[in-house]
């Protein structure tokens, strides 16, 4: 490897999923963590209102999302050596920006509980 960029990629999901623990004081990790978080079946965390189908289409496309960069990006990087290009490991960090930004402006949907 001739940089650092999957390591990035990596710590840059271990930091999403971490925010999503924290904003839902929740335990779990990867599918099961995004699930209870993002479920549109009574989600944690709410992006949107929730009162159409385009709302649900929308937290659903969320928690998939998230569901596949957990499974897409950290778990191969934590597992094996990857050599990201920096232009791709960029691309992948703006799509964890923006995951975190949607998660961070999320509305908690009832009363957070530990696991």
């Amino acid at each position: 490897m001739t940089g650092h960029h999957a390591d990035a990629v990596e710590s840059g999901v271990k930091a999403f999923c971490e925010c999503v623990r924290s904003r839902t004081n929740r335990s779990e990790d990867g599918d099961p963590l995004m699930t209870v978080a993002f479920s549109p079946n009574a989600p944690l965390l709410r992006i949107n209102r929730g009162r159409s189908q385009t709302d649900e289409s929308e937290q659903r496309g969320h928690m998939l999302l998230c569901q596949g960069v957990v499974a897409a990006w950290r778990n191969p990087r934590a597992h094996e050596l990857v050599d990201d290009s920096p232009a791709r490991a960029l691309m992948m960090l703006e799509l964890l920006n923006d995951l975190m930004t949607t998660t961070k402006a999320a509305v908690r949907t009832r009363k957070r509980r530990a696991a």
